[in-house]
């Protein structure tokens, strides 16, 4: 059990941008801020990475999020 994966939904604001993703890895790669340090964030383990700061949000609210146009500045979903 030590091993499973948890998906993160969460919502990721910097500046005037908010990003909508589930891939703590890929975002890292994407907007070039360490992923383990995205993961800590959602974590409560840190309070930002790369000048992100980050919102846990359940898979319900994530996929509503999704079908509202104009509800996050950004959509990046990865």
């Amino acid at each position: 059990q030590s091993n499973k994966r948890n998906t993160h939904y969460f919502l990721a604001y910097k500046d005037n941008e908010i990003v909508l993703s589930n891939k703590t890895m890929e975002f890292g790669k994407f907007y070039n801020v360490n992923g383990r340090s995205v993961g800590n964030c959602l974590r409560g383990k840190s309070k930002s990475a790369g000048g992100w700061m980050f919102k846990n949000i359940t898979k319900e609210e994530f996929e509503v999020l999704l079908k509202e146009d104009g509800s996050v500045t950004t959509k990046v979903v990865i």
